[in-house]
């Protein structure tokens, strides 16, 4: 009855049983007018033309070359891939004969949805030669035995860009028993059928609860007239107390949704409680109290249980839980506050938040337990003094703690108390002499006034601090290595808790600058020799350097040096000539260059790229010749090379870049 009601839709939607409908719009690109109709006789055997003309004007201009009609448009393999169903309308479309009953209604449906099988059917043309920012109006005329006739002319539009249409208007719902339904404003002539989103609670997200969409149809009342039903969409079996929120959209003919409609929540109200749990069962230890329960009625609309509890008999219950208790669990853990006598009640609560108490439970709770291990013990230390600290713990009845203390090594037998009676603030210090070297390990532990004892806390380790600097190095000489890299040496620093060296630098040659660190990463202890890679010749610097201890104690600055790099004159390379040469005839590249004989050379790598790539890529292997020629070249294209020149000690001399172009290429 449902598929039917949606059959009967379409007649109204489509005008079959009204009028004709020419729609229009511009696609998501922007770059195409989409015109589609719908007409009484839905398949034109002559086919129809579609005309165009700019508001204003008089004359109509023709769109199409050749007549619209069914079966003229071929679809592609692609779209049939794409669209698993479409080969199978097709095959039914292909005849006019199929196009009857439901399966001619199946085929209407699918032309909302598909825009290739609507092109298939002669239903759909696109308009690209319009121009931008034109406000237009199209006709549409059928052709029948040779004569063209007027059909549908469309509403105006102005070709600036793609506009989703927008979503459902004037939406209104009544909630009932476990549902809500919903009703809209029905626009046929702007969206075909409606999909509807819901999310239940305030988190989570939206999910589609409408299989198929939802499309309009009016049935005749009893007095033969055509109205729609009194609601258009029921979403039931729905929980009370819980909100929900919904969300719709429109689905064009062009099968493009419209932009989600404004949220709506909805809320149904249950005011009948649950019953409350049958029987309860308790343990406790210490001042943790388990309680159980069972129910042997579960509601469909439980949605938990509230644990109360009072020190006042059988009055002034308070909660306990801070959430519900799950229906699967009905367990709950309390740890009570104080030691003494105490009333719980367990009770049932739905989702609109109905509560129904059991009879209450008395329970006497006894003092057997001991504090909790402290937590976060530290210790910062500082001249003749090493300062204690800690979380404190969470006990009413605590009555101070206990402080333990060992030397050098972490061992139970061998922590002695040093406080008498507890100390019951969370601080502590111990003042030492200030040249004490030994490492000092402490616990604490927690009594209550009960004197029940805590666990010992973690242990927490510290010696007094070193205050004393490493003395100043000394800084032996400067000197230039092979690579005319600066060599720094020094005589090495004798502390045993030496953690290494920075060395410092100055540029001398235009303006004294600041000393800067030269070193990224400190330079080991053991380490007396650094090689600053960073120099530049021809440049005087002057040096220093620092020593630091394992505590980031910072030594005297050292004597400073200077020294200054010349660069080797005859480890230069010259490249006096290169040049490019193209042969068009044996479409190649000759390269050629020359060097200064006196250079010594370790090879000749020449690197090349086109002129759209961003880097050179190497075109030989190690050359010992002064000549190339580049096979690997086209017509038409722009080379650039350069010339790369290694001498014996690895030194780089690059050429000026050489751009050649081989000409135009050839045409067939």
């Amino acid at each position: 009855m449902f598929r039917y009601l949606k059959y009967l839709l379409i007649f109204f939607v489509i005008g079959l049983e009204a009028q004709d409908n020419l729609l229009c719009r511009v696609s998501p690109d922007g770059n195409v007018v989409q015109v589609k109709w719908y007409c009484a006789e839905l398949l034109s055997k002559e086919g129809v033309n579609i005309y165009r003309r700019e508001i204003g004007e008089i004359t109509w201009q023709k769109l199409n070359q050749a007549p619209v009609k069914h079966g003229s448009y071929s679809v592609s393999q692609e779209a049939k891939l794409i669209d698993k169903e479409l080969s199978s309308y097709i095959t039914i479309a292909a005849d006019p004969k199929n196009l009857k009953d439901l399966a001619f209604l199946a085929c209407i449906i699918k032309s909302f949805k598909s825009d290739e099988f609507s092109k298939f059917l002669g239903i759909r043309f696109d308009d690209v030669n319009f121009i931008k920012g034109k406000e237009y109006e199209y006709k549409l005329t059928r052709i029948k035995q040779g004569i063209e006739a007027d059909v549908a002319i469309s509403s105006k539009i102005v070709a600036s860009g793609y506009k989703p249409i927008e979503p459902q208007k004037e939406i209104s719902f009544t909630t009932g028993k476990k549902k809500v339904s919903f009703l809209w404003k029905p626009e046929s002539s702007r969206y075909f059928g409606t999909d509807i989103y819901r999310r239940i609670g305030d988190t989570g997200t939206f999910v589609k609860i409408t299989k198929d969409p939802i499309i309009l149809s009016k049935t005749k009342t009893k007095d033969g007239k055509e109205e729609y039903g009194k609601e258009f969409f029921v979403d039931s079996k729905l929980r009370g107390g819980v909100k929900y929120y919904y969300q719709f959209l429109a689905i064009d003919f062009f099968g493009d949704v419209s932009e989600k409609s404004e949220t709506i929540e909805v809320y149904i109200k249950d005011l009948e409680a649950p019953i409350a749990p049958d029987s309860v069962y308790k343990t406790q230890q210490g001042r943790r109290v388990s309680l159980r329960w069972k129910k042997k009625n579960i509601e469909d609309d439980l949605a938990g249980f509230n644990v109360y509890r009072t020190t006042k008999n059988d009055t002034d219950y308070v909660r306990i839980n801070k959430e519900l208790v799950s229906v699967g669990d009905s367990v709950f853990i309390d740890s009570v506050p104080h030691f003494g006598s105490y009333m719980y009640a367990i009770s049932a609560v739905d989702y609109d938040k109905n509560e129904s108490r059991s009879n209450p439970f008395f329970l006497e709770i006894y003092d057997d337990e001991p504090p909790v291990k402290p937590k976060n013990l530290t210790i910062s230390a500082d001249t003749g003094v090493l300062r204690l600290s800690w979380e404190k713990n969470p006990e009413d009845d605590l009555e101070g703690y206990l402080i333990y203390r060992t030397i050098n090594e972490n061992s139970a037998d061998n922590y002695v108390k040093i406080t008498p009676v507890p100390v019951t603030t969370n601080s502590y210090e111990e003042r030492l002499p200030s040249n004490t070297k030994n490492k000092f390990l402490y616990k604490i532990v927690a009594v209550d006034q009960s004197l029940n004892k805590s666990p010992y806390s973690d242990f927490a380790a510290a010696s007094m601090p070193d205050v004393k600097a490493p003395n100043a190095p000394f800084l032996k000489t400067l000197a230039a290595n092979e690579k005319e890299q600066i060599q720094v040496e020094w005589l090495l620093n004798a502390e045993p808790d030496l953690a290494g060296y920075n060395v410092f630098r100055r540029n001398m040659t235009d303006s004294v600058e600041n000393f800067e660190k030269v070193n990224t990463r400190l330079i080991p202890f053991d380490s007396y020799r650094y090689i600053d890679r960073t120099a530049n010749l021809e440049t005087v610097y002057e040096y220093y350097l620092v020593a630091l201890d394992s505590t980031g104690n910072i030594s005297k600055s050292s004597n400073k040096q200077k020294i200054k790099i010349r660069k080797r004159q005859d480890d230069l390379v010259e490249i006096k000539r290169f040049e490019a040469k193209y042969d068009k005839r044996n479409q190649q590249i000759s390269l050629k260059w020359m060097l200064d004989e006196e250079s010594e050379l370790k090879g000749i790598i020449l690197y090349k790229r086109n002129s759209n790539d961003n880097y050179f890529f190497p075109l030989t292997g190690v050359l010992q010749d002064n000549v190339y020629k580049d096979k690997d070249v086209s017509s038409g294209n722009n080379y650039i090379y350069q010339l790369r020149v290694y001498n014996k000690r690895g030194d780089v001399f690059k050429s000026d870049q050489l751009e050649i172009r081989t000409g135009k290429p050839q045409t067939k």
